[in-house]
């Protein structure tokens, strides 16, 4: 699986393998949902440093090359 974040119309789309505890950090991001149809969240597109940095966290890694 891949780490990914998607910028379009003022939301990120964030793509990480399920993990609980990324769930748990991801959630106190405001505005942060769940899209089931997409399989990912979205969050506002200012707060994609904010996942980067849940990213390293927990997966010890972001979505850069």
């Amino acid at each position: 699986m891949s780490f990914k974040i998607e910028v379009e119309n003022g939301k990120a789309n964030v793509f990480t393998p399920y993990n609980s505890d990324f769930v748990r950090k991801i959630k106190n991001i405001g505005g942060a949902k769940w899209d089931g149809a997409a399989g990912c969240w979205t969050v506002p597109e200012d707060a994609a440093d904010a996942v980067r940095e849940i990213m390293r966290e927990v997966y010890g890694r972001d979505d850069s090359p």
